[in-house]
């Protein structure tokens, strides 16, 4: 499976993170997460009340950016003996740790692995990624004939 690595380096942080390419276990692990997300969001919701800004923020990064993190990273090193505050194994990160780190960081840790797990992008469709043996785009009917419907 392919793995990358993403050198982030800035004032506070000096970390590697490897992340890959997504196996079986990966997948099952991601909707699990944003299952169990979503659940507890549901089970905090008090009839009624308006959550804040930040809480549905929050709420929204633990649905979908943290499961993609935390299935995708296989990982996380600090680099020079500088101080790590993120755990190694990614399976004990939490939604606390991830959350007030740099967003240059987390976007680009997310971006990784979504080019290493197309299928895992909102939106993906899997009928217009079409490769032939030598890994070029194939036009498929479907685009065939969604391309023959467009106004000009």
């Amino acid at each position: 499976m392919r793995e990358e690595r993403i050198n982030y380096r800035d004032g506070d942080f000096d970390v590697v993170i490897t992340v890959g390419q997504a196996r079986v276990i990966d997948s099952y692990v991601r909707a699990l997460l944003a299952q169990r997300a979503t659940e507890e969001k549901r089970a905090s919701k008090t009839e009624g009340a308006i959550e804040s800004i930040q809480e549905t923020a929050k709420g929204i990064f633990h649905m979908y950016t943290f499961p993609t993190l935390v299935a995708g990273t296989r990982e996380i090193a600090s680099v020079n003996g500088a101080k790590l505050t993120l755990p190694t194994d990614p399976e004990k990160l939490t939604v606390a740790d991830l959350i007030n780190l740099p967003e240059r960081l987390v976007t680009k840790w997310e971006e990784k692995i979504l080019d290493l797990n197309p299928h895992w992008r909102f939106g993906y469709n899997a009928a217009e990624d079409k490769t032939d043996e030598f890994g070029e785009k194939v036009e498929t009917e479907a685009k065939k004939v969604d391309e023959s419907t467009k106004v000009s």
